[in-house]
Formats: C-alpha cells, structure tokens, sequence
C-alpha cells in the first residue's frame, strides 16, 4: 500500500479490531445476555485494547495535531466548505462506528463486519490517488460514499437511540474535547444503570424526600 507508515498501521489495527468484534459477534454473548453489565464492558474493554495500540502507534509515527481526519489548524482554514463537511463526516463515522461496536446487541457481526468498507476503501483510494490513478475528489467522494453505506446499515442495525448516543459522543469528544474513552465509559456505564431506573429506587426516593428540608435548613 502507498501511503504513510501512521496510516498504514492504523488500517492494520482497526481492521483487526473490525474482525475481532464480528467474531465475538458469532461466538458471545459469554455472559447469557447482551445487555448485561458485563458484556457491556467486555466488548468497551476490546474496544480500548485495540485503540490504545492505536494511540502507541501515532505517538511513535504521528505528526502533532494532525491524524487522518484532523488536520492542522492552517490546513483546515484553507480547505473549502465541501472539504470541511468531508471532515467533520469522517469524524462523525469514526464515533459511530465505535458506538455501534458497543451497542448492537445481536447485531455484533453485522456491525462489526460493517466497519471494513470504510477501512479497506481508504486504503485502496489513497493507494491509486498515491499513485495519481485518481484525483482526490474521487477519492473524498467514494470514501464518502462508503461510508454513508455503512452508516446506513449502522442505524438499521443498532438499537433506536444509536445515533443520539453518537451524537453525545461527538459532541463530547469533538465539541468539548473529552477523553475518547471517558467518553465511552460513561456511554456504557449509564446504559449499564439507567439513571431512571437508579432514581425510581425507593431509597433515593425516600433521600430525594429529604432534599427540600435539608435545603430549608441551610437557609436558616
């Protein structure tokens, strides 16, 4: 493949990561059901094992401030609008693959074997645009193509709230720059213990119950 050595591990690594969740898929869940707790985590687990390889590998390969879909501060001024919302969707798409890797549930090998086309359609554009077989317009416009596909079968696939936890995740990760995996975590840990199921309990009902006297007390 001609392309730079960050980028060429990366494909290696999330491309194992696409084949280790599809196969977990056909075999789990190990604990009975996939919506436990801890196969919630098990596969959040999985997930970190890969990225953290990830993160190694542009820590020794990568340039400061720039990865595949984020680019320097110069650079993204002087892109045009259409290359910007390029960006922003290859971002998008890098969370929600994530997220749907998380929770698919039954889907786990659809999901995770929905991924490739992203990774291995980059490889090979960038390998005939490398090799000036086509032009980077062709380039962003496949990649784009490919993965809009993908997404597509990301929300078909995946429970109803899907994209509004991706969103979250984006706007967390992109918006107010929030460690990836705190992210993540907290992702898994609230749908692990809904919030609403944890305040119908009946002793933080009975502490809920107390909050306005203990509140009138401080006011004294």
């Amino acid at each position: 493949m001609v392309m730079y050595e960050e980028y060429r591990l990366h494909a290696i690594v999330f491309t194992l990561r696409s084949v280790v969740i599809s196969s977990y898929g056909m075999l789990g869940p190990v604990s009975g059901s996939w919506d436990s707790p801890a196969e919630r985590m098990f596969v959040f687990c999985l997930l970190v094992a890969h990225h953290l390889v990830v993160d190694e590998i542009t820590r020794r390969h990568g340039t400061p401030n720039v990865t595949a879909v984020r680019v320097s501060p110069e650079q993204h001024k002087s892109f045009c609008v259409s290359a910007k919302a390029a960006l922003y969707l290859y971002s998008y798409y890098q969370i929600m693959a994530v997220v749907s890797h998380l929770f698919a549930g039954e889907k786990t090998r659809d999901v995770g074997y929905n991924t490739l086309i992203a990774i291995q359609s980059s490889t090979f554009l960038f390998t005939l645009n490398r090799k000036g077989l086509i032009s980077e317009w062709v380039h962003g416009t496949v990649y784009s193509a490919c993965l809009i596909a993908s997404i597509y079968v990301m929300i078909i696939s995946c429970p109803a709230d899907f994209v509004l936890k991706a969103t979250i995740a984006y706007i967390g990760r992109i918006g107010l720059r929030m460690n990836k995996y705190l992210i993540w975590f907290l992702l898994v840990l609230f749908t692990c213990f809904p919030v609403t199921t944890w305040l119908e309990s009946q002793h933080i009902q009975y502490l809920a119950s107390l909050l306005p006297l203990s509140f009138a007390f401080t006011l004294r």
